[in-house]
């Protein structure tokens, strides 16, 4: 795959560009994906890999993760009715039921209008229009007119059965209660294969002819497959943990790092969650121009929206350096073992 001149630049993934069709032209691929927070773009992706490979496979189920979710809400990247528009939101008002719930755009926990055993529960809010419904289709079932002035609703006391008589409606008017909020179905795993991605395009958006070279055609293959994973560990211990336990730092980091002959990284998503890719082999990386790049750690701001250049502790590097070599041997032993 490697091309030594070119007036257009290839798609990094498959190698084509808009003269292999227009369904290869090249778009803006956001390293970090925008529901991550992400802004900055490399053109190097194709429409093809970019629609049918990327988004719809790796980046579709992040707002089903919880630990992602809470992060987007806890950084405010975005609001909670968009962080949480995929949760399973449960609101309970210790009754002997829970009401299905949301967060509005004001970022506060609503239900939703419901029916339980035989009645409708609606929040305050929305109780007069749902009671007006109601009327509407018991006098259009019955074809007789109901007395009663829905404009008295709100002049009517709380906490009181109250029947409409001639029909079979009745209803209690609540005042809102602070009930539990518990999120369920938050469960989606975050992808391996979205690590790799940000690492593999960090790295063209670094240097994109190196990013052409032949050594990573095993990873660029993988992120386009659903193939078992051999490329990515998850550093970080999420099992016992809940989403609410992390502390989500408003900032994204990756370090791409050489050994043992081979190419790793170490992308960092919020701060928390800590993965370790493997590139590839990488005999020499003699023709890798600004290999002093590889020293840093390269941190996604998300509150700035700035790609800061950071050079940590001597400490952090040496643990990292033992990290970035285990991955890189796991990763060598891993594709050697599938290769047979």
């Amino acid at each position: 795959m490697v091309k030594d001149e070119y007036k257009e630049p290839w798609c990094i993934f498959c190698g084509l560009n808009s003269e292999n069709g227009d369904a290869h032209k090249l778009t803006d691929e956001h390293v970090i994906p925008q529901v991550l927070g992400g802004w900055l773009t490399i053109p190097f992706v194709c429409r093809t890999c970019n629609n049918d490979h990327l988004g719809s496979k790796i980046e579709s189920g992040l707002k089903k993760n919880g630990y992602i979710v809470t992060a987007l809400d806890k950084l405010k990247i975005q609001p909670p009715d968009l962080a949480y528009c995929d949760a399973n939101i449960e609101m309970d008002f210790n009754l002997a039921w829970k009401l299905k719930g949301y967060y509005n755009k004001r970022g506060k926990p609503e239900y939703y209008s419901q029916k339980i055993d035989d009645s409708i529960i609606s929040p305050e809010n929305k109780s007069k229009e749902v009671l007006k419904k109601q009327i509407e289709r018991w006098e259009k079932k019955t074809g007789q007119k109901v007395d009663f002035d829905i404009n008295e609703f709100d002049n009517l006391p709380y906490n009181l059965v109250i029947p409409i008589y001639g029909t079979d409606i009745s209803f209690i008017k609540r005042r809102n209660q602070k009930p539990t909020i518990t999120i369920s179905g938050l469960d989606e795993p975050i992808p391996f294969r979205l690590p790799a991605l940000i690492a593999f395009e960090h790295l063209a958006g670094l240097y994109y002819p190196y990013a052409l070279q032949e050594e990573f055609d095993p990873i660029r293959s993988w992120i386009l497959s659903d193939e078992e994973n051999r490329f990515v560990l998850l550093n970080t211990h999420l099992k016992d943990l809940q989403p609410n336990d992390l502390n989500y730092l408003p900032y994204h980091y990756i370090r791409i790092g050489y050994q043992s002959g081979g190419l790793a990284a170490i992308v960092g998503l919020f701060g928390a969650i800590k993965f370790l890719v493997f590139l590839g082999e990488i005999g020499n990386i003699a023709d890798f121009p600004p290999k002093d790049i590889l020293n840093y750690y390269h941190v996604y701001n998300l509150s700035r929206k700035e790609l800061i250049p950071d050079n940590p502790p001597v400490e952090v590097k040496k643990h990292d350096d033992l990290l970035l070599d285990s991955v890189t041997k796991w990763g060598q032993w891993k594709l050697h073992n599938h290769n047979q």
